[in-house]
Order: C-alpha cells, then sequence, then structure tokens
C-alpha cells in the first residue's frame, strides 16, 4: 500500500490515469504538477523501476520535481504590460500563476528607485514568479535576495530576442553553446542562495538534441522549473523571430526528457488552444502573453468573450489601476489597446473594434488620453456601440500576434 492507501500499482498506472486517480485521491482535476512518487512497496520494496518494468509501463518519467504552487494556467512576463492591476484581473479569471515582467537584475539590484517603480505587490498577488535578466551571477543572486519573501519563484529570462538583449547579452542570446557555463553558474549561484524555487524561460535551440542537452543541464543545475517558447532565436536561416506557428512537437520532446515540470509558451491565441496545446505537448502547465493581452479571460472557461464581456473586462481593468497604479499610464493605454486588438503601427494601424469610431480618429483619442477616464470613454465609445466588425469570439490569428510583437520590440526595453 502506498502513503496514501491506493496499491503501488496503481500509483504507477496512474501515470496514464491521472484524472481517474485524482478522483480516488479527491484531488480536483485542474490539479498541477505530478503525483508524489515516494510512495514505494511495504512488503518487498521493489523500486520503482522494477514495477514499471513488471506492468511494461512505457510513458516518459514524470516530473519528480514538485512545486509548491500551481502552475497550469500561466500568464507571461510582458515588459511595460504585466502590471500589478493587471495581474490581479488574471488572476479573477482562472490563472494560476502569474509572471512580473522581465526586470534587470542590475538596475533592480543597484537602484532603489527603479526597484520601488516597478516591483508592486501585495500579499494576494500569488503565486507570484518574478523574472530578471542579465548574465552575472552575483546581480542575479542580489536582486533575488530582495523580492525572494515576496514571490514563490525566481526565473532567469534565457528567452528574450531583441536587439537590447543582444546588446545587453541576456535573454535568448545566453542560448549560444559558448554561454552555457555561464548560465549554468548563475542557476546553480541562485539555487544555493535563495529559498524559492528557481525557474528558467528559454527558447528552442537550433536543433531539438541542443534544446534537451540544454534543458537537462539546467535541470542539473538546479532549475526547477522550465518553461519553453516554441520558437527560434533569429538567425541566417530565420529571417523573423516569429518563424511559423510555434513547435509543439519539439517541446513535446523536450518535456519526455525532463524530471522537472515544464511549461509550453506558443500558440495559445483563443480558449480552444489551450486544451490542444496542453494535449500535444503533455506538459505540466500552459503560458499565454500575447493571447491573454487580448482577451485576459482566455482561461476562464465560464467566460464566453464578446463586445459587452471585453467591455466589462476593460473597465475591470481600469478600476484595479486605479486602486493599484501602474508604473505609468503607459501600461494602461496598451491594456486598452490590446483589448481593441490594435494591430500594426503608424498609420498602418487597425483595430478590430472602434465602434462609432475611425481608426485615425481611435488613434487620435488614444494619444490624447491624459487619465483613466478619458480611456473608460474609449472603452464605451468602442465596446459600447455595436460597429462595423462582427462579434469577436475571443481569436486571434497568427499573423495579427506576429505583427504586435514585432511592433512591441519598439517599445518593449527595460524602462
Amino acid at each position: 500500500q502506498s502513503t496514501w492507501g491506493i496499491p503501488a500499482r496503481e500509483l504507477f498506472f496512474a501515470m496514464d490515469h491521472e484524472e481517474e486517480l485524482m478522483a480516488k485521491l479527491g484531488l480536483p482535476t485542474a490539479f498541477t504538477g505530478r503525483l508524489p512518487t515516494h510512495g514505494g512497496v511495504s512488503k518487498k520494496r521493489k523500486s520503482r523501476q522494477d514495477t514499471q518494468r513488471k506492468f511494461k509501463i512505457t510513458r516518459a518519467p514524470v516530473s519528480s520535481t514538485i512545486l509548491p504552487f500551481p502552475i497550469t494556467y500561466s500568464v507571461g512576463p510582458m515588459v511595460g504590460c504585466s502590471d500589478l492591476a493587471f495581474r490581479m484581473l488574471c488572476r479573477r479569471y482562472n490563472a494560476s500563476c502569474v509572471w512580473t515582467e522581465m526586470f534587470s537584475a542590475n538596475e533592480f539590484s543597484t537602484n532603489d528607485t527603479y526597484r520601488e517603480k516597478m516591483f508592486q505587490t501585495i500579499p494576494e498577488d500569488r503565486p507570484l514568479i518574478v523574472q530578471f535578466s542579465g548574465h552575472d551571477a552575483t546581480e542575479m543572486v542580489a536582486a533575488a535576495k530582495l523580492v525572494q519573501d515576496r514571490c514563490d519563484c525566481i526565473e532567469i529570462n534565457l528567452g528574450c530576442p531583441q536587439r537590447h538583449a543582444r546588446i545587453g547579452l541576456f535573454g535568448a542570446y545566453l542560448l549560444a553553446r559558448e554561454h552555457w557555463e555561464t548560465v549554468f553558474g548563475m542557476v546553480k549561484a541562485l539555487t544555493q542562495s535563495v529559498t524559492v524555487p528557481i525557474a528558467c524561460k528559454i527558447r528552442l535551440l537550433d536543433t531539438l538534441s541542443d534544446t534537451i542537452e540544454f534543458s537537462q543541464q539546467l535541470q542539473a543545475a538546479g532549475c526547477s522549473l522550465l518553461t519553453i517558447h516554441g520558437r527560434h532565436l533569429v538567425s541566417d536561416h530565420r529571417k523573423r523571430r516569429r518563424f511559423g506557428p510555434a513547435d509543439l512537437e519539439s517541446i513535446a520532446a523536450v518535456k519526455k526528457q525532463m524530471n522537472i515540470p515544464v511549461i509550453s509558451n506558443g500558440n495559445i491565441r483563443c480558449p480552444a488552444d489551450v486544451h490542444r496545446n496542453l494535449s500535444v505537448t503533455k506538459c505540466d502547465g500552459v503560458m499565454s502573453a500575447e493571447g491573454v493581452l487580448a482577451n485576459p479571460a482566455i482561461f476562464d472557461t465560464n467566460v464566453q468573450i464578446n463586445r459587452t464581456c471585453l467591455q466589462a473586462i476593460a473597465h475591470e481593468y481600469l478600476s484595479l489601476a486605479a486602486q493599484y497604479t501602474p508604473p505609468s499610464f503607459d501600461y494602461c493605454r496598451a491594456h486598452i489597446r490590446a483589448m481593441l486588438r490594435k494591430k500594426g503601427a503608424g498609420r498602418q494601424a487597425k483595430f478590430k473594434f472602434s465602434g462609432i469610431l475611425s481608426c485615425d480618429e481611435l488613434k487620435q483619442r488614444f494619444t490624447c488620453a491624459q487619465n483613466l477616464d478619458d480611456l473608460r470613454r474609449i472603452v464605451d465609445d468602442t465596446l459600447g456601440i455595436d460597429g462595423e466588425v462582427d462579434e469577436w469570439k475571443g481569436e486571434v490569428s497568427e499573423d495579427e500576434l506576429e505583427e504586435e510583437e514585432e511592433e512591441s520590440a519598439l517599445v518593449q526595453t527595460v524602462i
């Protein structure tokens, strides 16, 4: 018998029947992470490997690391958008775990003004993962120690593909093999120095074998949670960062080789994509960033997005922004633009929802907006009045997400 009074055979067999076992244990089906594997067999004391061979279990090893917080529905880090008000909004709509935006470890650890302005949280803002960028282990540790008592996990950004990441040598530019030892050194230093788990967020490397090797070495260095964005860094044969849809099959292949929880990031454009992503990758959780900006209720199956609903959510965010003032008004403006499905930049910018306003008039209204009341009026004049576009069901096209990311690269710099 196992720790829970269930035959050990059933526990191991449950790797392929988790929902049935969860029901037997009285656990919710949304239970995140993997079942503990320390049950054992009381009489014959057979090893787990012997038991698996006896019952011919061929599924890849499950996550042996169990996080003390849920990660099933994760809201990713977004510079200029992951403010406290938006994090609290996402929590109201079934988000399991939420990230801060990316902070510069150097700036965060040395600049009190920057730290106090950028890092805002409250006791209800949990579970919370704080993400840092940089390449210096000492700076990483110094920054992490300043927040370890107010978050649940520290994450190293190894996925940012933008130009300033190349100049500052952080993010996805640390994925080059010549920098691997630097990365593993940061993970080891953090693991030995702080009291919360250490996570890493990466992109796919040039080859699947490199991605698996790098991920396993992160795990060996002490990483407790890995998030994989299913796209590659730009290269000579990949001219654009969003080179087609995210490669979920590669994420699934990496997941099979890991013993720590893995989150899949990419291709989350509407609620139906959430289930598809988890089904394909078999990951412990799924992360949305651009998709959740357009639809903050993307993880809540009880919410059917239409104009009226989105109008209410937009007002809800603005009320939270009045309660938890973002670092700048630009955060508020960016969120309302995203909910109206802004596409493109400059003269080419268009909105899915414009209501009684032309696109030019709406762009001018955003430019002239000075306060939350101005944004409230924009919300009512667009979402509160039927325009020429059809009712939106929450889907966002790949082209729209691609153009948004390209545009956001111009403004998504460390503030």
